[in-house]
């Protein structure tokens, strides 16, 4: 347990110095730099929420490439850091153009291959920016427009889940992990190295976690939207945490299995315990509320209870803890 608790904590110094000295002092004024450039030949004014959402992304992209990196045991090159940056920035503005915009995939296509944005919004003209650079860093572009496709057809089907119709679990489900699960895949296209046999589907299990960790902290939100997902249509939280948990153990046993050092595979799921941690302590907290009222339904709580603050020090120390735990041990 101590062993494991040290070599975690080098993992998060790891972590942290991506993500709060390489990210803001390289990636971040680049960044800013592009994004004002589009905005001034639009003869807009910068608008700096937009910005930080977008390079909030950014961040979440580099973690993503820096666990993948860690897997195979060999840093990034530059090429793949800059690749990930482009993409990470990309997501919101993609997001925005299904959710904001109300595209559809064929919209987006034609926006993509008239490979420019006139006559469109600024949320176009900064996707079409990002999407070209990005394709100057990428070593394997057929594999990455394939994730991309199928990133599409998952966003298309995304929209059934708000609407009048109320979807099955099973609906849900498959919308959920085929949203996480290529978009994940789709962050992984932009290393040089080919998957493993295998890797395809650990990916892709991967992806369907974290989607559904971005559910459990998305509950009020999404409830004042009248989204469909797998936290807000349940009615026992507990139903989550199982299929949560279950989620991580399929997760960590797609990745043992491949071909890659144990050691790397060990310093992997440590980096991945990260987010698991986070998730446990929101799913800690939704009990908690559940038995308060005797029932798990959103419209009852109050907004400090179906958000779960991180930033608190209790959260961040049981998140710790969760972290530092053998993930069979995890109930």
């Amino acid at each position: 347990m101590l062993l494991r608790a040290i070599i975690f904590l080098l993992e998060v110094v790891r972590m942290g110095y991506r993500v709060y000295v390489v990210n803001p002092l390289w990636n971040k004024p680049r960044l800013r730099k592009e994004v004002q450039r589009i905005y001034a030949g639009r003869q807009l004014p910068f608008d700096r929420s937009y910005f930080h959402r977008i390079y909030y992304h950014l961040l979440l992209s580099s973690v993503t490439n820096m666990w993948f990196s860690t897997l195979r045991g060999k840093r990034e090159t530059n090429k793949e850091i800059i690749a990930a940056a482009y993409l990470g920035a990309s997501t919101p503005l993609y997001d925005d153009l299904y959710d904001e915009s109300d595209y559809n995939r064929q919209d987006v296509q034609r926006l993509i291959a008239q490979g420019n944005a006139e006559g469109f919004g600024i949320i176009a003209a900064l996707g079409i920016e990002f999407y070209q650079e990005l394709l100057t860093y990428l070593h394997r572009p057929e594999t990455f427009a394939n994730y991309l496709e199928r990133v599409a057809i998952a966003q298309d089907n995304s929209k059934a889940q708000v609407g009048k119709e109320i979807l099955s679990e099973e609906a849900i489900r498959k919308i959920t992990y085929d949203k996480g699960g290529y978009s994940i895949a789709l962050y992984r296209s932009v290393l040089n190295h080919e998957m493993k046999p295998g890797e395809d589907q650990a990916v892709y299990d991967l992806g369907c976690m974290i989607q559904l960790t971005n559910d459990l902290f998305d509950l009020r939100k999404d409830h004042m939207n009248g989204q469909q997902t797998l936290v807000t249509a349940t009615d026992d939280i507990n139903k989550v945490r199982k299929e949560y948990l279950a989620l991580l153990r399929k997760t960590i046993q797609s990745f043992n299995v491949l071909e890659y050092s144990k050691w790397s595979q060990k310093r992997f799921v440590l980096q991945l315990m990260l987010i698991v941690g986070r998730g446990m302590v929101c799913l800690d907290q939704l009990a908690r509320v559940q038995k308060k009222y005797g029932q798990f339904d959103a419209s009852l709580m109050l907004r400090s209870e179906s958000v779960c603050d991180m930033e608190k020090p209790i959260n961040l120390i049981r998140s710790f803890w969760y972290s530092v735990l053998d993930p069979d041990r995890l109930s």
